[in-house]
Order: structure tokens, then sequence, then C-alpha cells
């Protein structure tokens, strides 16, 4: 784009939509950001393509990247936007009773079990036309975190899986034992050695050192009488029940399996577990996302506090 070129010719809502379609970095997203139609910025898109000279989004293993064009003009956007706000006197804005604007949110399956249901029974309340997607968190490492928090609202999950970003812890919870309910091995008081003789079912193979936050812990318990591993925190319940298997797992989901199960304590305490959401520094002033934030830690507040 040649210097001459003046701001007259430039229409100030493809600044909107430019904003939008860098941030969401989908199409769909950036329409249902706007309340637009798709047809309308796919169109955008191509004016925008056509005024810069450069793709802007390209698209990728079934989604979509950033140019390093547009990488590198998206913080620089997204400020502009802000001051002409601030200029015209236009507040930003987010009506969650009217928005047809769709969120996308990973997490496990136990955030999903404890927050889930209070989390879209709000938004039936409050914001009945807004979508969100509650998907299933892949294993993460430091090389994928970034992509993923570019292509979705945020991750919940708890601190060391992610690196440093934009966050807020979400909510707490304690590490238990759990057994059949009929299991005689743990009853009474248990020590590190009577613990190191039980049969162990863990979950995410090495990152639930990670969750637990003692990388160190199956050191002390897991002795060479077998080990288990399932990709699911809430199957735990149910794997156990009738067997002579225990496991460690948040209080809440102990507290709510409709099984024969007991709890028991641990004879070396765990660390707190802490959920937190995770999210792209290029959403934090977008009123939307906020609006979001405000909702799950409201969400979050409500639960019942952990036995």
């Amino acid at each position: 784009m040649g210097k001459s070129r003046r701001l007259a010719d430039i229409d100030l809502n493809l600044l909107v939509a430019l904003e939008a379609l860098l941030s969401e970095r989908n199409v769909s997203r950036a329409a249902s950001k706007l309340d637009r139609s798709q047809p309308t910025l796919s169109a955008a898109l191509g004016r925008l393509r056509r005024l810069f000279d450069d793709e802007l989004l390209v698209r990728q293993r079934g989604s979509y990247r950033l140019t390093p064009f547009a990488a590198d003009i998206h913080p620089a956007v997204v400020s502009a936007l802000e001051e002409v706000g601030k200029v015209l006197g236009v507040p930003a804005e987010f009506d969650p009773e009217t928005s047809r604007r769709e969120f996308t949110v990973m997490t496990s399956d136990y955030v999903l079990h404890v927050l889930g249901g209070p989390l879209l029974k709000s938004l039936m309340e409050r914001a009945p036309a807004v979508k969100l997607q509650l998907l299933n968190a892949p294993r993460v490492d430091a090389d994928r975190a970034g992509e993923l928090l570019r292509e979705t609202d945020g991750l919940i999950l708890p601190p060391g899986i992610l690196g440093m970003t934009s966050n807020a812890e979400i909510f707490t919870d304690r590490w238990v034992g759990v057994a059949d309910r009929d299991n005689a091995a743990v009853d009474g008081s248990l020590d590190d050695s009577a613990m190191r003789e039980l049969r162990w079912v863990r979950s995410y193979r090495e990152q639930f050192e990670v969750v637990v936050g003692d990388p160190a812990w199956s050191s002390f318990w897991l002795g060479d009488r077998g080990m288990f591993v399932v990709e699911s925190m809430t199957s735990l319940p149910g794997i156990i029940a009738g067997t002579e298997l225990v496991a460690v797992v948040p209080s809440r989901l102990a507290d709510t399996a409709p099984l024969p199960l007991k709890t028991f304590s641990l004879p070396r305490p765990l660390p707190q577990l802490a959920e937190h959401f995770w999210w792209d520094a290029a959403r934090e002033s977008d009123p939307g996302h906020k609006w979001l934030r405000g909702l799950l830690a409201e969400c979050a507040a409500a639960l019942p506090q952990e036995t």
C-alpha cells in the first residue's frame, strides 16, 4: 500500500472487520463476534486482502493461521480500534441478551463435570442466543499452547502446563484418595508403606505430576504392584468401583460419584489443585471476552465448597 493512500479512501468499517478476523482467525467466528453474516465478513476479508496485498489468513491443517504481516500488525490494529472508539465517543459494548456470538473454551473432563452445568445454565438465563463450545483440551506442550490460545477464547487448566500468558484463577479443589466401599486394604490409617502396597490407577500420564503439583508424588506410593493410566479423570470412579484399585481425585469429583465408593486421607498431603482460565493477550480488552471471564468467575464462586 503506497504512502500516498489517503485515510479518506479507506472504509473505517474495515478496521472493525480486520480486528475481528485477526483476533478470531476464523471468518465464521469473526462474523459471530460482530453479529454479521459470514458472507459479509468474507467480502470484508477479500477487500482487506486487496488493500494490504497480503492474504492475512491462511488455511493450515483444517484451521487458519495469520500471515507474518497480519501477526505483525495485529497489536496495532487492536490499539487503533480502541483509540478510534475513544475519539468518537463510542464505548466498547457487548450485550449478552442480544448477542449471537460464539465462544470456544477448551478444558478437562473434570472441569466440565464441575463447572459445565452451572455455566450453561447461566448462559441460557443471561445470554439466550450466545453459543458456547466446551471442547476437550488435548495434551498441551509449549509449542502448541500459543496456537491453541489464538484459535480459541481460552483454556481452563492448572498452572504448570501453559507458559506465561494472561490468566485468572477460577476455582480450587483438594486431592483425596478413593476406593471401592468394600476395599479392606484402605481401612484405618495408611502410611507411605501401606500406600505402596495398593493397586493404583491414575489419569493423564506424565501431565498428572504437573496437575498435582508434585512431580515426585509417584515415588511415594506407586510401588511395584502395577499401575494403570486412563486419559479421563471422571472415568476413575466407575473404573474403581468393584475392584481393588485406588486413585487420587479432586474432592468435588469424589463427592458427586453416584457409586459405592469411599474416600481416604492421604498420608502425604498433595498441594491444592488450582484451575485457571488462560487466554491470548490480544483478547484482553474485548468486551465480550471480559464478560465471559466474569461469568466464569461468578459461576465458579457459586460452587459448593470442597469437603
